[in-house]
């Protein structure tokens, strides 16, 4: 009998966060995680803690988020997600805040004991995304409005570190019959780019004023005449000359 083994698929955390891509995103070394200072969780559920209490207690937490935990125009606090990113089990707590100046950061909580470690702290891309594929943390984030940076972070026994980053990925490149895009011109006019014609144009065609000197043809090589038929001369019959008269 054939064994079939599922592969695991990914799982979106959230939907794109709010914000607009910026031009490039950094991942800093994640330092070892330590026990979140005056948090102690009796019950033993990660879901029972107030979120953002938990972050104003996060040393690692930027004065934006502070800000953003408080309210503020353009600040979001994405809902909390609860996934196995271990593998024991029990359910990690995700959660991310965006800031007025569109930063945001990514945290991951582990529940040791009755204390809460930061396993992971990231500073990510506005308008990035998330997957769970099994116990793994997929990070999507864009690097322009048609590139993107994903990166996956597994669980190494004491932290989440990153495994794998790829990208920015490519758009395909335009194909022979493409025309290229317009330039424009202060005032919303458009300038189509310059097409400098290629040598075998016609003769007699006129070559864009800025496209530099165009080879002059080639003049083709002299022909013989071919050769005619001789023509027959004119026959003008001449005059016999008058003889002497003769007398009678």
């Amino acid at each position: 009998m054939t064994r079939v083994t599922l592969q695991p698929t990914p799982v979106a955390v959230w939907a794109a966060s709010v914000g607009t891509p910026t031009p490039a995103g950094t991942a800093a070394p994640q330092a070892a995680p330590t026990a979140l200072p005056g948090v102690t969780v009796t019950g033993g559920d990660l879901q029972a803690v107030d979120v953002k209490q938990l972050l104003r207690q996060d040393p690692q937490t930027e004065p934006g988020e502070r800000t953003a935990l408080s309210g503020c125009t353009g600040c979001q606090l994405l809902p909390s997600q609860y996934r196995d990113l271990v593998g024991d089990g029990g359910a990690e707590l995700i959660t991310a805040v965006v800031t007025a100046d569109h930063h945001a950061y990514l945290h991951v909580y582990q529940l040791r004991g009755q204390q809460v470690f930061a396993v992971l702290t990231l500073s990510v891309l506005p308008g990035f995304t998330a997957d769970t594929l099994g116990t793994d943390l997929v990070v999507h984030e864009p690097t322009s409005s048609a590139t993107r940076t994903t990166s996956t972070y597994h669980w190494n026994g004491a932290q989440l570190v990153r495994t794998t980053a790829t990208g920015p990925d490519t758009t395909p490149a335009p194909g022979p019959n493409d025309c290229p895009a317009p330039t424009p011109y202060p005032g919303g006019k458009f300038q189509l780019p310059l097409v400098i014609p290629s040598p075998s144009a016609t003769a007699g065609s006129k070559a864009h004023p800025s496209a530099g000197p165009v080879a002059p043809a080639t003049a083709p090589a002299p022909t013989a005449p071919a050769p005619t038929a001789p023509t027959a001369a004119a026959v003008v019959p001449t005059p016999a000359p008058n003889g002497p008269e003769s007398t009678s």
